[in-house]
């Protein structure tokens, strides 16, 4: 969804309508391939995340 069809469509109407159950998973699978990838690429390069 680019930024003008969520100022057409209005945000209370997008989130209501496209952040569905599914939706949420997909972020989700999405941001942990993502992060994984980061993660992988620092400890390529001697970095290493610290979680407090």
């Amino acid at each position: 969804m680019t930024t003008d069809e969520l100022l057409a469509e209005g945000v209370a109407r997008a989130v209501k309508e496209r952040m569905t159950p599914m939706a949420f998973s997909r972020m989700r699978e999405t941001y942990k391939k993502r992060f994984s990838n980061f993660k992988d690429t620092l400890e390529q390069h001697g970095l290493k995340l610290v979680h407090n």
